[in-house]
């Protein structure tokens, strides 16, 4: 299904995000050298036997899949996301069973030599049949029933990638809430979310006992002030309950349901120096990797503690650590200036399109990459547990890149065509 209008609507693409894209890619593969580089060893830069080589074959499959995207006809896209969902919802149900256990996981499908991880695409299945369904229902964002379906949308894949015990995978499934308040969700929401995460760090910090007396007596204080508005009260006893399931749910997942090296990572995120010789160890030395490339970092090929090889797997989920001590506050600042400028210009992207469909899944693509994005810095630099989310367009990963190049140029694509409204198509 080739685009006719190609050459009509080239000149509509946007330059400045593919620019970005593939900048951030070019610095990954520095990076990943950066990461292998041993001083008495023979490197050769873009050897395929080396990390670094592998990723710029990644990058090659990345330009030509993207030429593809664009020699394609958009409306492939706009009228497949069903099939595409139920294709993708089809191969992580098999996952689990033909895919090798890997630190614990069970999501990579071995072809060949090559590892595919199909949760990295099922985002983007996710997004175009997120997108689809909100055009076609026009659904209301509310406490009705379209709504509900659309987060069983998210739910039902989210779900088979937990059984596959990828729990970082599964995590970013609940970025597409920041689509969600796009799209008229009462910012009450986020933030009753955002409390419940608290009450579930509070009781590894506080303790279950300690943590539901405070709230018993906050509580009984509450209704106290209001003891004279009923409808307040409700609120307050609400509340309430939901928080004491949260935090009797957390000690009950944490005791029942997380297996050991995920309650390890949860210990340890909140005593990084109790665990710095076993679990926290990547926590620990991350950072030390920042505050060792202090202002403008070691140099090119000179971070001495990644040579020492004290970060396992530095040039995956690690890598922005390696680029922090090679270059410093600075050179963590420019590639964090990079991120923003490239989320900037999708949340632009997004909201110049003609067709709902389009900005819905813009903006399912601006949060994917900064759900991935905020998890992997925080991580690094010990604010958040260690899940195993790569940094999108850097971290070295096959799966991973091309599933962020197909994600990015189907809606560069739509931008192509964004005075055209896609329903109708």
């Amino acid at each position: 299904m080739i685009d006719s209008s190609g050459r009509s609507t080239f000149k509509e693409l946007d330059f400045p995000s593919i620019l970005l894209f593939y900048i951030l890619v070019v610095i990954g593969i520095f990076g990943i050298y950066g990461a292998n580089y041993q001083p008495t060893h023979e490197n050769e830069f873009l050897a395929l036997s080396s990390n670094a080589g592998k990723q710029f074959m990644f990058l090659i499959v990345s330009i030509v899949l993207a030429g593809i995207i664009f020699v394609l006809d958009y409306r492939f896209w706009v009228n497949a996301p069903v099939l595409i969902y139920i294709g993708t919802l089809m191969i992580l149900a098999v996952v689990p069973f033909v895919a090798k256990d890997v630190n614990g996981a069970k999501a990579w499908i071995e072809i060949g030599s090559f590892k595919l991880q199909p949760s990295e695409f099922a985002k983007t299945a996710v997004a175009l049949f997120f997108a689809k369904y909100f055009e076609d229902s026009r659904v209301k964002i509310g406490m009705n029933r379209k709504t509900f379906i659309s987060l069983g949308i998210i739910a039902l894949p989210a779900i088979l990638v937990l059984l596959q015990n990828d729990t970082g995978s599964f995590l970013v499934f609940s970025c597409f809430i920041f689509v969600l308040y796009r799209e008229g969700l009462n910012i009450l929401f986020p933030l009753v979310a955002l409390i419940l995460a608290f009450l579930f760090i509070g009781t590894f910090i506080l303790g279950v006992w300690e943590l539901t007396i405070g709230l018993t007596v906050v509580g009984l204080f509450c209704l106290m002030f209001f003891r004279r508005k009923r409808a307040y009260q409700y609120l307050i006893y609400s509340i309430y309950g939901l928080s004491l399931f949260v935090i009797w749910g957390s000690k009950y997942a944490t005791d029942n349901v997380l297996q050991q090296h995920q309650k390890d990572r949860l210990y340890a995120w909140f005593e990084p120096e109790k665990y710095s010789t076993t679990t926290a160890w990547q926590t620990v030395n991350s950072i030390y990797a920042f505050g060792h490339g202090k202002f403008i970092g070691r140099g090119y090929l000179k971070g001495e503690l990644t040579q020492m090889e004290l970060i396992p797997e530095q040039w995956t989920d690690f890598i922005f650590c390696s680029i922090g001590e090679e270059f410093g506050w600075l050179g963590s600042l420019v590639v964090i200036g990079l991120y923003m400028g490239f989320l900037w210009r999708i949340v632009l992207v997004a909201e110049r399109q003609n067709s709902q469909f389009a900005r819905i899944y813009g903006y399912s693509v601006a949060s994917i990459i900064f759900f991935h994005f905020l998890i992997n810095v925080g991580m690094e630099i010990g604010l958040l547990p260690v899940i195993g989310i790569p940094l999108p367009m850097v971290s070295y990963g096959g799966s991973s890149l091309i599933a962020f190049t197909v994600l990015v140029f189907i809606l560069l694509k739509f931008d192509m065509h964004r005075s055209e409204t896609f329903s109708r198509v």
